[in-house]
């Protein structure tokens, strides 16, 4: 199967929809990677709502795609990649393809950033809390006495 001019253009206002939206929150992710490490909560939280709302967004409008248009719906996505792929690199729509993986690309490496920071606020934050109530995390430990401990064993610095 090949796309004839109407699904061409449908291809390509996809794709450029695809390309501005992802662009969008990318930007996002950077925002939320700065407010992350301010460590501000409220700014966190509007980042982390402005993402879910691009998000949101970036689905419904790529979603439009393979909504039927007339009496020739545009082929489902797994075959316009195959067909994308298999365009010159010169054609226009084939630039676009590979602009919009480039883009996903990026985001997902911003993605990955983002939750890298996070999963390690998360690890400093419990191994603060263990020092604080005296846990000793993981294997093996043992008692002044020798005794052999298995596990998290607790052990207060301070009582109230």
């Amino acid at each position: 199967m090949s796309l004839d001019a109407r699904h061409r253009a449908r291809v390509a206002a996809f794709l450029a929809t695809g390309i501005t939206e992802t662009e969008a929150l990318i930007d996002c992710l950077e925002q939320e990677f700065e407010a992350l490490s301010s460590g501000e909560p409220e700014r966190i939280r509007e980042c982390a709502e402005r993402k879910r709302t691009q998000l949101q967004r970036l689905e419904e409008r790529l979603g439009e795609m393979f909504r039927p248009a007339g009496p020739a719906p545009t082929p489902p996505g797994d075959e316009i990649g195959r067909l994308l792929e298999a365009l010159p690199e010169d054609d226009p729509l084939a630039r676009q393809w590979q602009q919009l993986r480039e883009t996903s690309l990026r985001l997902r490496e911003q993605n990955d950033i983002n939750g890298n920071v996070i999963r390690l606020s998360q690890q400093h934050v419990h191994q603060s809390l263990d020092i604080l109530i005296g846990a000793t995390a993981g294997g093996d430990t043992y008692g002044p006495e020798g005794d052999r401990f298995r596990g998290r064993r607790m052990r207060t610095l301070a009582r109230v």
